[in-house]
Formats: structure tokens, C-alpha cells, sequence
């Protein structure tokens, strides 16, 4: 009798961990704001015109739609989120500093300051910027496959990111697109607000404010300098016109606060040019006593 037992002697497959034919978890693509900076600078300016704090309800108006509970709310609010435009939890929303910027600048330098520090609050945009070459033609496809392989954006988003990232570059003013298709990206010595360091808002404003344009070349100018100059005179060199002016009478004669800048100051200095204030007023109060007539008063007493 011949039996066929074929069938009996092949060999079971048996999934064994870590062998090609088992099941890998998917990896989680980086997140990146779906919207880009120039679909969300109307609703945002829109917004502005009546306040910089709404209840979603408000703000879900000012972006067109007509509830809060559609998936097309919650990604515009998260593009905000990731641009750093808004903050807030629950039923309101705030616009930040850099979103009150956008929505009513004071200047267009303003504006596009606005726009930049929005584009790098971004980390994977300022990231895939900070990577890519400057100032030469870039395939559009080459800045997809590098977001998908550097930065585990998922294939399937690969489009919608670059379109994201290309349309608020533009706005941004640090990049353009070519008519055919290629991108060229500003260098960022060029860029305002392209990240420079830790360097405070403050010190880049107090050295323009202590430079002298004589002849059309700006020349430091010590204390002493201005001292010969006179206030008056000095006043008179500058250019542009003093940002912030501020003068302390003092015993013998005065401290001046001087900040002199061709742009609107940016809102996070405001700050700290109060403490710089509140120093220069407590030094005030030692140097506006007069020595002399203090000891007069006492020996009256």
C-alpha cells in the first residue's frame, strides 16, 4: 500500500520573534502643522481686529468654519499650536506675542519678524531649513525624501508636508519658488529672524541705539564722546529718530535712556527694558542727591 505522506513531513511555520514574517509595530510619523503660515495669517488678522483672547466657538468663526467639534478645528487650532501663534486651554484661546505680531504688526519689518519666528517655532521646519543648502535651485523632491527619511515624516504625509513647509517659507520671506518647481532658501545670514544664538533682544537694541551716523558710516560712541558731544548734538546725528527716549535729571546733570532702531522694537524686549528702567532709577536716586546740600540741612537741624 503506498501512502502519500507528503503533507506529514513538511514542517509547521512558526513565527519566531524578530523574523521578517512577523507583524512590526508601525513607527509614528513626526507631527507637523498640516496648515501653513500663509492659509492661517488671515484668519489670524481677522481674529486680531477684535481682540487678541476668544472662545473657540469665536475663533472657529474666524477660520471659517462653523463648529468646534469638526477634525478640521482641532488641526487648524494644533497648526496654531505649532507655529506657537496661540496658547490657551478649555473654551479660549490667546493669541501669543509673536501671534499678536502676525495678526496686527507695527511695521511690515515687523510683519516679517513675526512670520520668521513663527516658521522657526516649527522645530522639524527650522530643522529641514537649518539642513538644507542656501542660495542654489533645490528639487522640491529632494526636500520631501530628506523630511521623510531625516525627520520620520511619513511617506504618505510626504507631499503635504513639503507643500506646508514651501507655502510658509514664502511668507516667511526665506525662501522662493522658481517657476520651474525648484526652491531656492535665503541664507540665513540674510534672515532677521533666523536663529543667531542666545543674544538678547535688549543688547542688539542698546548697541543701535549707541551708534553715531556721521557721513553715512556708523562709528561707536563712548559716554565720554557723547558727553563732548553734547544731547542735543548727538540727538541730532542719529538716525533713525530714538526709539525710546528717557532722561533722569540728576545733580549736576542727567541720565539719558536712549534706543534707536530703523524697526519696531520686538514686544519680548518691553520687559526688560523695564528693569533696565527701574536700575537706572534706583541709581538716580544716589546720584539726584546733592551732597552738599544734604550736609547744609543737617547742620540747620
Amino acid at each position: 500500500m503506498n501512502t502519500d505522506t507528503s503533507t506529514a513531513l513538511q514542517p509547521t511555520a512558526e513565527k519566531q520573534p524578530g523574523k521578517p514574517n512577523e507583524a512590526q509595530p508601525r513607527k509614528r510619523g513626526a507631527g507637523y502643522p498640516k496648515d501653513s503660515l500663509a492659509e492661517l495669517s488671515a484668519p489670524l488678522k481677522e481674529a486680531g481686529k477684535y481682540g487678541f483672547e476668544h472662545s473657540t466657538s469665536a475663533f472657529a468663526s474666524y477660520l471659517g468654519l462653523s463648529t468646534t467639534n469638526s477634525g478640521t478645528f482641532r488641526q487648524r487650532v494644533a497648526s496654531l499650536r505649532d507655529y506657537k501663534l496661540v496658547a490657551g486651554r478649555g473654551g479660549t484661546l490667546t493669541m501669543t506675542d509673536t501671534g499678536r505680531r502676525v495678526a496686527r504688526p507695527t511695521s511690515d519689518a515687523d510683519e516679517r519678524q513675526a512670520f520668521q519666528e513663527a516658521f522657526f517655532n516649527c522645530t522639524v521646519f527650522a530643522e529641514l531649513y537649518g539642513r538644507s543648502a542656501k542660495g542654489v535651485a533645490l528639487q522640491q523632491s529632494h526636500l520631501e525624501a530628506q523630511a521623510i527619511h531625516e525627520f520620520q515624516i511619513s511617506p504618505a504625509n510626504g507631499g503635504s508636508f513639503t507643500k506646508s513647509f514651501l507655502d510658509s517659507l514664502v511668507v516667511a520671506m526665506l525662501g522662493q519658488v522658481n517657476e520651474d518647481g525648484t526652491v531656492v532658501l535665503e541664507p540665513e545670514s540674510d534672515s532677521d529672524s533666523s536663529p543667531k544664538g542666545d543674544e538678547d533682544p535688549l543688547d542688539a537694541g542698546a548697541r543701535a541705539g549707541a551708534m553715531l551716523v556721521a557721513g553715512g558710516e556708523k562709528e561707536s560712541v563712548s559716554a565720554t564722546t557723547a558727553g563732548e558731544l553734547g544731547r542735543e548734538s548727538l540727538l541730532g546725528s542719529m538716525s533713525p529718530e530714538p526709539t525710546i527716549r528717557q532722561v533722569w535729571e540728576i545733580h549736576g546733570g542727567e541720565i539719558s535712556f536712549l534706543i534707536c532702531m530703523g524697526s519696531a522694537l520686538p514686544a519680548t524686549s518691553f520687559e526688560k527694558i523695564g528693569n533696565v528702567m527701574s536700575s537706572i532709577e534706583e541709581l538716580v536716586k544716589v546720584l539726584g542727591v546733592d551732597h552738599q546740600d544734604a550736609d547744609d540741612e543737617v547742620e540747620e537741624q
